[in-house]
């Protein structure tokens, strides 16, 4: 009887131990793997600012503006509060387009949607951050091209785009604002 509670005990002893092996190699390969330790900014953002191309010092505040990259799953909606933007440029990419789907009221108090389109060429720069934090893309703004159905105007502001949040890269213009 005393060597059943002695095996009983020992398979009791190594469970305990693969268990805690187990809890022990999972948290060490989850922290590993994550980068909360990276005290860098790794989201290089475009930023955007619009105005209005009857007074070109006004910053236009929309009624509904939504912004979606083609090619992508990114969408950004501005709602009235919101004259200026931050869009994601493609990593692997020298073009990114962006679809601005924008809103105004005509003479009779109607609502009109406008669509437009907003193509970025750019230059990608692969830039090694640390061991903890990887890589990061920096982009140079070459050229921007936009349709003319409610844009005026696109005019690149500041060429290099980095993880400097406090800079504006493109002001775009819109007429009926």
């Amino acid at each position: 009887m005393s060597h059943f509670l002695f095996n009983n005990h020992t398979q009791s002893n190594k469970n305990l131990k693969t268990a805690f092996f187990c809890l022990l190699t999972g948290f060490l390969f989850f922290t590993s793997c994550s980068n909360y330790h990276c005290k860098d900014p790794m989201f290089v953002p475009l930023a955007v600012s619009f105005y209005s191309d009857a007074d070109t010092s006004q910053q236009v505040k929309f009624i509904f503006l939504k912004i979606q990259g083609i090619g992508s799953d990114s969408i950004r909606n501005a709602s009235e509060r919101n004259s200026e933007d931050s869009l994601s440029l493609k990593k692997f990419e020298n073009s990114t387009d962006f679809v601005f789907t924008s809103t105004y009221k005509n003479e009779r108090e109607e609502l009109i949607f406008v669509v437009d389109t907003l193509t970025i060429r750019h230059t990608n720069t692969q830039e090694f951050v640390s061991a903890e934090c990887g890589c990061r893309t920096t982009f140079r703004l070459e050229e921007v091209r936009h349709t003319r159905h409610n844009i005026t105007d696109a005019i690149i502001t500041k060429k290099s785009v980095t993880s400097n949040y406090n800079e504006k890269h493109i002001r775009i213009y819109f007429e009926n604002y």
